[in-house]
């Protein structure tokens, strides 16, 4: 796992002022998280857990449906951990389940 840090706005009632908190989070080696996520991905059931203290989801192809509002047409494959605003990393099989996935990894800000 890596470190990073941090910067969350934070505002001090009483003192009536904003400031920062820096805060170090523990990152993990995106190579197990993708060796994780393409597990879960070969047994094709929802998932719901955690992974390295990190909270984390899969979902399964969903051919049988289509989402509403969308191009797309079936429900794609897709591993999530993180928290938002934190940091997140993502594998979406929007191509098919036996496609690569896309992958998206979003921090909040970095010092």
């Amino acid at each position: 796992m890596q470190v990073e840090v941090i910067k969350l706005p934070y505002y001090t009632p009483y003192a009536d002022s904003a400031t920062e908190l820096t805060i170090p989070i523990a990152i993990p080696n995106l190579d197990q998280v993708r060796r994780f996520a393409y597990m879960l991905h070969a047994q094709a059931k929802l998932w719901r857990g955690e992974y390295q203290g990190w909270p984390a989801y899969y979902t399964p192809e969903d051919r049988s449906r289509k989402p509403s509002n969308s191009k797309q047409a079936f429900y794609p494959a897709e591993f999530w951990i993180g928290t938002d605003h934190i940091w997140t990393f993502t594998l979406a099989w929007e191509e098919g389940a036996e496609q690569e996935p896309l992958e998206l990894e979003s921090k909040y800000s970095k010092p």
